[in-house]
């Protein structure tokens, strides 16, 4: 080992940060840019020793293909769901509310039938007597 490479970067054991691939989705890869499964492979780096990542099965073809830690992966996963469940939530509390509109709208128009049943009733009894007196 040279002097230079002791004192380098290199031989601290932290996790490197890549940048973010827009291509590819956030969370769990679902397939490569090539068609191909994503398949966790483990790192042996120096930097990342034992941490696991998603790549290619066709990693080897020497082409361009999906790479991403499978912690940032399982934590985007985890934002994903837990955005969709707040949305499900905001969608069950808005379904409540206008479920408690529309059965007041329905009592009230019940209400308002029942209401107008009577007064026909009364009109057809008034009518009936009318009609015996002649």
């Amino acid at each position: 080992m040279y002097a230079d490479e002791a004192e380098s970067s290199y031989n601290i054991a932290e996790p490197v940060q890549y940048p973010p691939q827009p291509e590819a989705d956030d969370g769990i890869l679902r397939t490569c840019y090539c068609g191909g499964e994503p398949v966790v492979a483990t790192s042996y780096s120096r930097k990342d020793p034992g941490r696991r990542y998603f790549t290619c099965e066709n990693v080897d073809d020497g082409d361009c293909h999906v790479w991403k830690w499978w912690d940032v992966a399982v934590m985007e996963e985890m934002s994903d769901f837990q955005t969709q469940l707040r949305q499900l939530k905001d969608q069950g509390n808005e379904s409540e509310k206008k479920l408690v509109k529309l059965e007041k709208t329905v009592c009230l128009v019940v209400m308002f039938l029942l209401e107008e049943l009577q007064r026909l009733k009364t009109r057809v009894s008034d009518l009936a007597s009318v009609c015996k007196v002649e």
